[in-house]
């Protein structure tokens, strides 16, 4: 049985292919047009290239195909194309890519984000209507129940795609991004920031908000409402748009953010009873906030589940789990490798020597290349004498986080390596965090709390007698956003790290995307050569190939 999951709603398309109760191959559609979160014009079909490239790698035609599953708000013209198409709720593809991936009897899962499934099916473009925002599920014995939801109204546009809803979380975190002068989709620069920042405007701000004791009024909320919008115009404008009322602002609408959710899922345990909550859809990726609330829930015994792919691009591995599960697959959704849960994060294809041989070879003579199989030592001597090097290796990571597949690494014991990661190869905000990566067996000694921080989706708080051994990777507030490493997942790395660790230094390492600003991942070895290049990057490991510039030969040998 072969089932094609995709992914997306205006934006983070994505396809993940499924062959005979094992996944192939998955990627999200920005990897391959280019364009960060998959924005397409007008007349592109959403898709099309992630589709296209999981029917190439599997070696199948559209036609070999038995089932084509996505959410009920991907783009009308998408349907166009595949008029086989079988929709789902928005919401439950969220809570089937968290319950159905972790191998646990009864979970209570919460499905939350900007807004998911229209209400109404009768209503047309330009009328008004109600979308989900926040959906409580109770997962057992293979199944998933909504309990209850959140809605909020909106006016329907087309494309499914409304630009403002009512009641909910992620658009409340939209509101005060956008209002502290960032943009679309970068609420992660106000999860930074808000570390800078105290919650001082938390009580006014709470005046327009109302959190229930239901699941229906569980975060009442109105974007529009003038009184809210001008009061915070005011503010900024009184402090003359100052950085620490940005600051402070970021950090009250993150405290807020954080009590919503904490109160979601504290009503969604009570209720069920379970001693295991998922979390899934946009606002899952708040790093900050799911660290603290699985620091809270472990004092209760109860397991936090996270996975990469909480955005919409996601949706893929929704749709695929819960095809399968209707069709009566019972076991467990892993890679074709079956290597364990963590392989699911890097599911795009692998490419050959060959193409990669030919890759260096166009980019020659604007670099050098030699072949070093067996680069551990390399490397580790590379980083801990301050290089910044680039890392391309196996499948790419599915979801916004690099895991050291398509990932710049630097050692993080100076902290100019910060500055010089966040300002001249990033070109970011100086107040950006840089995640670290550790080994499984080593994050004790540098973090709080249980090693399960496997995919940099959640906050530890760094040791106070480590904070000035590691500074470049410990974010203002004592922070830092781990991934923990096992040998079996990256023999690369994990086999660096222990290098490091053996010469007497630090088994820490800077880990942050492989891409220039405003860009997303790189995909293919041409992709990380260009980059490579533009960013000014000391050095790249590409499958066993060392590759650096010419004016940098002698510092690289």
């Amino acid at each position: 049985m072969n089932i094609l999951g995709l992914g997306g709603s205006s934006h983070d398309f994505a396809a993940v292919l499924m062959v005979d109760g094992q996944i192939v191959v998955g990627i999200e559609e920005e990897r391959l047009t280019r364009r960060r979160h998959a924005t397409t014009w007008w007349f592109e079909v959403p898709c099309q290239r992630a589709i296209d490239y999981c029917l190439e790698t599997a070696g199948l035609s559209i036609e070999d195909i038995d089932h084509i599953v996505a959410g009920d708000i991907v783009p009308t013209r998408l349907l166009n194309d595949l008029p086989n198409i079988e929709l789902i709720n928005h919401h439950l593809l969220h809570a089937a890519s968290i319950y159905h991936y972790e191998n646990v009897e009864q979970m209570a899962v919460l499905s939350i984000d900007g807004g998911g499934s229209y209400l109404d099916s009768l209503m047309n473009v330009g009328q008004k209507d109600q979308r989900e925002t926040i959906s409580f599920y109770h997962g057992k014995q293979g199944h998933l129940e909504l309990l209850g939801r959140t809605a909020g109204d909106c006016m329907r546009e087309i494309d499914s795609f409304s630009k403002s809803v009512s009641n909910s979380i992620g658009y409340f975190y939209d509101l005060i991004t956008r209002s502290i002068g960032f943009g679309k989709y970068q609420e992660g620069k106000t999860m930074g920031l808000a570390a800078y920042g105290k919650p001082v405007y938390q009580q006014d701000l709470s005046k327009y908000i109302t959190m229930g004791e239901s699941y229906s009024d569980a975060f009442l909320f109105n974007p529009l409402d003038k009184n809210l919008l001008d009061f915070i115009s005011y503010e900024i404008k009184r402090q003359n748009h100052c950085f620490q009322v940005h600051a402070d602002f970021a950090a009250s609408g993150q405290a807020i953010f954080e009590k919503a959710i904490f109160n979601c899922a504290q009503s969604v345990l009570n209720k069920t009873g379970a001693n295991h909550l998922g979390l899934a859809g946009g606002c899952a990726l708040n790093a900050v906030s799911n660290g603290r609330l699985k620091a809270a829930l472990q004092k209760e015994g109860i397991k936090l589940h996270l996975l990469p792919f909480a955005n919409d691009a996601g949706q893929a591995f929704g749709a695929i789990a819960y095809k399968a599960r209707q069709l009566g697959y019972n076991g467990p959704f892993r890679l074709k490798e079956n290597r364990g849960l963590v392989d699911l994060a890097h599911p795009g294809k692998k490419y050959s020597q060959n193409h990669i041989v030919s890759a260096l070879n166009k980019f020659y003579p604007k670099v050098e290349f030699s072949y070093m199989p067996e680069s551990y030592d390399f490397l580790a001597r590379k980083l801990s004498e301050g290089q910044i090097i680039g890392i391309f290796q196996g499948g790419s990571e599915f979801g916004p986080r690099a895991l050291g597949n398509r990932s710049i690494l630097a050692y993080p014991q100076n902290e100019k390596i910060r500055e010089r990661l966040n300002r001249t190869i990033k070109h970011r905000e100086p107040f950006r965090p840089i995640a670290p990566m550790v080994r499984t067996e080593d994050f004790s000694t540098y973090f709080e709390g249980e090693d399960d921080h496997m995919f940099m989706i959640s906050t530890a708080n760094v040791k106070k007698d480590k904070l000035q051994e590691i500074p470049s990777v410990a974010h203002f507030d004592g922070t830092a956003r781990v991934q923990c490493l096992a040998k079996e997942n990256n023999p690369l790395l994990h086999r660096t790290l222990g290098l490091l660790g053996q010469s007497g230094l630090h088994p820490v390492i800077c880990n942050t995307s492989f891409n220039g600003p405003g860009e997303p991942i790189v995909e293919t070895p041409e992709d990380a050569l260009d980059c490579f290049i533009r960013l000014g990057l000391d050095g790249l490991y590409i499958e066993g190939h060392w590759v650096w510039r010419p004016e940098n030969r002698e510092s690289t040998h």
